[in-house]
């Protein structure tokens, strides 16, 4: 609900057509709004809405009326649209008993998404089909009476009683807030201003636009929707998406007009590439253009042609090998289940999860870097990696493609166990390219995360590892070094640093 702060309406309110598909929602959101009926309309897609102004008591309501789809597959995207409602349609076909059996599973779908104190009628539609009936009018009012709901029947076609089942829809909704508001402006009535000794009256806007006191007027507008808001959280709505966070109305947007597979399979593998290049090419450009040499770990620099080739290769990588794997992955991720609706997983949840991957990522990858550096899988497979001694930050994911699948795993067991929401898989997959980017990036900064991070490897950890032999090579992990410390993996790197930091002192 959100009172008037124009001349347009005094009210608006949210109503939600609920139910099965094809029982009829879009026609009657349809006659409502617009007068209009159309026997060729097809199933809802994700989410429609129309408005109507219209008077109740004296006031003028926008009523603002959402078509949730009642598609299966569709209920759990639509169930973020029920927040902020403050009246719902439910509706079934009564030529078509199932959508009737229906209604106690919409009705508790309803009752655990929207406000405990929602209005709700339950309709009956197609009543211009009595003939086709397979659901008595005594069925539906004797439901109705048990669940507490008002009860019509309607028609969409002959515009039967759809004027009337939102006009009391929107009645009793009205009379809700205005006690709600009447028992505000009493209480508040026996407020005392500090230092005054006298009370103030809170009158009707109306009253106090008579007499020009904007004062009034303000006190009463805020003071009916702080008790409103304290009361009854769930009636402030708007329609446009201010109510929840930025990151969920845009959330909206991606489940609502994507399937969940082109979510997550077309959609990661746009933001992996976006992450990725945006990440990785400015190293390039540092290189070739000489800034900031005194923090780049090594001395020598890679040929533009080394540089064009590593990116050639990585774009046919990228297209003929990872995008495949996502696709073959999703099927996975939602046995395990993966889900993109709302509401989304609270930061605890994901720093937790994230935290998981990057632990159990690490572990795997250790083990499975380590069997690469044997003489055959390294000679046949991971040189390519190794091909460029002086990484730079494209060169992260620089592989041959069975290296690619092979340590790939490492990277989706994780997420695999856990069945993650979408955006935490998102959120996993750029942090660990953020990660590896800087891995390769070649040049060590004061900002660096491994001066800030006792256990994070970073550039100077890494690039050790690729300027020795595969048999020598040391520094096997990921992201975290405790494995290569436990095992001892990194004495040369240890060793080599020591003697630097010894050198350096010596020469102060």
């Amino acid at each position: 609900m959100a009172n008037r702060i124009d001349h347009e309406y005094d009210y608006l309110f949210k109503i939600v057509l609920i139910g099965d598909s094809g029982v009829g929602k879009s026609n009657i959101l349809s006659r409502f709004t617009r007068n209009e009926f159309c026997l060729e309309s097809k199933s809802t897609i994700g989410v429609e809405f129309a408005t109507r102004t219209l008077q109740v008591e004296g006031k003028t309501v926008k009523a603002q009326i959402w078509d949730t789809a009642g598609q299966e597959r569709y209920r759990a995207i639509t169930s973020a649209y029920y927040r902020g409602a403050v009246g719902a349609l439910l509706v079934y076909d009564i030529t078509k008993r199932q959508t009737f059996e229906n209604v106690l599973r919409w009705l508790r779908e309803l009752r655990d998404h929207a406000d405990s104190n929602i209005v709700i009628m339950m309709a009956g539609n197609k009543s211009d089909l009595n003939h086709l009936r397979s659901v008595a009018d005594e069925d539906g009012r004797s439901l109705a009476e048990k669940e507490g709901l008002s009860f019509l029947e309607t028609s969409a076609l002959e515009a039967s009683n759809i004027e009337k089942a939102f006009q009391t829809i929107l009645s009793e909704i009205y009379h809700i807030i205005s006690k709600k508001a009447l028992a505000a402006q009493e209480a508040a009535g026996n407020l005392q201003v500090p230092g005054q000794g006298t009370a103030i009256n809170i009158t009707d806007s109306s009253v106090a636009k008579s007499k020009g006191c904007f004062c009034c007027l303000f006190h009463s507008w805020t003071l009916s929707h702080l008790f409103l808001a304290l009361h009854l959280p769930h009636l402030s709505l708007s329609l446009d998406p201010s109510m929840a966070s930025l990151v969920e109305s845009g959330w909206q947007y991606l489940v609502t007009h994507f399937s969940d597979f082109q979510l997550a399979c077309i959609g990661s593998f746009l933001l992996h590439e976006s992450v990725f290049f945006l990440s990785g090419l400015p190293f390039i450009f540092l290189e070739r253009q000489g800034f900031l040499t005194k923090y780049k770990i090594q001395a020598k620099n890679n040929t533009p042609a080394a540089q064009e080739k590593c990116i050639t290769r990585l774009l046919l990588y990228h297209f003929c090998v990872n995008l495949p794997l996502m696709m073959a992955s999703y099927p996975v991720f939602r046995a395990m289940g993966m889900r993109s609706s709302l509401p989304l997983p609270s930061w605890k949840e994901v720093s937790a999860q994230i935290l998981f991957y990057f632990i159990i990522e690490d572990f795997v990858f250790y083990w499975g870097h380590r069997i690469l550096h044997t003489k055959w899988l390294y000679k046949t497979v991971h040189s390519v990696h190794h091909e460029y001694a002086t990484p730079f930050g494209l060169t992260s994911e620089y592989a041959h493609p069975a290296e690619i699948l092979f340590l790939g795993f490492a990277t989706i067991v994780g997420p695999a166990l856990t069945g993650p929401h979408l955006i935490t898989l998102w959120l996993w997959m750029v942090l660990r390219v953020l990660e590896t980017v800087e891995a390769h990036c070649g040049y060590h900064f004061p900002w660096s995360l491994s001066n800030f991070l006792p256990l994070y490897g970073g550039a100077d950890f890494h690039d050790y590892h690729h300027r020795l032999l595969y048999t020598k090579s040391g520094n096997y992990s990921s992201t975290f070094v405790y494995m290569d410390w436990i095992f001892g993996t990194d004495k040369g790197y240890r060793r080599l640093k020591s003697l630097k930091e010894n050198s350096e002192l010596k020469q102060t």
